[in-house]
């Protein structure tokens, strides 16, 4: 009889345990995929930057998309992210834009 209820012991504990484990890498896994979106979020936003100083210098949307073998499309679209990233991050809220909106009826 105690054998019997060490044997079960045992599987139970191994049973918490395996669940302790699954829990643990669910976990990890959660975390390693937020980091990584963090990362590529940051990498993307540097990409986009760069072709971004290309075309205020001067660059068309071609020739960037030319130097970086990318579609154009692509090109286009990582620089205008970055004009939309600017007017989402600093709204215009100069005097003038205080004056204009005091002024509406």
């Amino acid at each position: 009889m105690k054998n019997q209820e060490q044997d079960l012991i045992s599987y139970f504990d191994a049973t918490r345990d395996e669940q302790k484990i699954n829990d643990d890498v669910t976990t990890r896994i959660e975390r390693l995929r937020r980091d990584a979106e963090t990362k590529l979020e940051a990498a993307y936003e540097r990409r986009a930057r760069a072709l971004a100083e290309l075309k205020k210098r001067g660059e068309t949307y071609a020739s960037i998309a030319a130097l970086v073998d990318l579609s154009v499309p692509e090109a286009t679209r990582l620089v205008k992210s970055t004009m939309t990233a600017r007017t989402t991050l600093r709204p215009d809220i100069g005097p003038d834009a205080e004056n204009d909106a005091g002024s509406i009826a």
